[in-house]
């Protein structure tokens, strides 16, 4: 992803899945958010309590009304401005990125913008370490 980052021009970075459907107007929520939250780290595009909501990383949210606040991001799509990138950049190299960003003063939020459909039928492993039979339907090319 940093190969990406650096390649790219952008004011705004996204990482998206190949199993996403995007939803009417997803961009420019999403870029609303980033560009009208002052503090904002990261804007996840999935919330990904409809998947396993006993999962003990969704046991702190705060619902906002318009989005999610978060403390364990746990998202795979998600934006970021270039300059919080540049601001915190080397954080977000590693597993614990979410938490140096948060210790830098930003805020994690959830937007739910995008659908997940997966590649068919997949197990996630939660936190308690028992298996969540994910069974969604394959995408077709």
């Amino acid at each position: 992803m940093r190969r990406g980052i650096a390649c790219s021009s952008g004011d705004y970075i996204f990482k998206l899945d190949a199993d996403l459907e995007f939803t009417d107007g997803w961009l420019l929520k999403a870029v609303n958010l980033l560009e009208n939250e002052f503090d904002l780290g990261v804007l996840g595009l999935i919330d990904y309590r409809r998947y396993d909501p006993s999962d003990v990383r969704f046991h702190e949210v705060f619902d906002r009304g318009d989005c999610l606040v978060v403390k364990d991001l746990v998202s795979s799509a998600y934006g970021f401005t270039r300059e919080t990138y540049n601001t915190a950049g080397d954080s977000m190299r590693h597993d614990g990125w979410h938490l140096a960003l948060q210790k830098a003063g930003y805020k994690l939020l959830i937007k739910d913008v995008v659908n997940n459909f997966g590649f068919g039928k997949s197990i996630y492993v939660g936190a308690d370490g028992k298996a969540v039979d994910m069974d969604h339907e394959a995408l077709t090319f």
